[in-house]
């Protein structure tokens, strides 16, 4: 599992806190989250890198639990080291509707995506399509 993100944060105690508290994350008794905090900033991601049951646990500060997989999902296809040959596209949203697209997904398309995810119209300039928005690249769920 790979996912990295950064969290920019307002307060220096704010961004103590949230770093004690992805520290505290673990699974099977391994701290669950590589944690870098920098000032008010913090960049941090999964640092479980095993094949886990649908059923894992991830427990956090006090004894406070929830099912890894309500937090991350596994990709699909093969990876190599950390990251996927071909680069991976995210994204999660909060119905948590799944869709796999089998063709890749070009950089230029990221942009008018996450625009036709937010209900803003994309700019002019754009010229790739949302993949939600272009036919040769529908969505089919899983």
């Amino acid at each position: 599992m790979a996912h990295q993100f950064h969290v920019y944060l307002e307060t220096e105690a704010a961004a103590q806190r949230a770093e004690e508290q992805l520290k505290a994350l673990t699974v099977n008794g391994r701290q669950a989250m590589a944690v870098i905090r920098t000032g008010l900033q913090i960049f941090s991601g999964c640092h479980v890198y095993d094949t886990l049951p649908t059923t894992q646990m991830l427990l956090g500060e006090g004894g406070k639990s929830g099912k890894f997989f309500d937090f991350f999902y596994k990709i699909e296809g093969l990876k190599s080291g950390m990251h996927h040959p071909d680069g991976m596209l995210w994204i999660r949203q909060p119905a948590r509707k799944h869709s796999h697209h089998e063709e890749k997904v070009p950089l230029a398309a990221v942009a008018p995506t996450l625009l036709d995810l937010l209900g803003i119209e994309k700019p002019a300039s754009m010229k790739e399509q949302s993949v939600f928005q272009a036919s040769d690249r529908v969505a089919q769920p899983v």
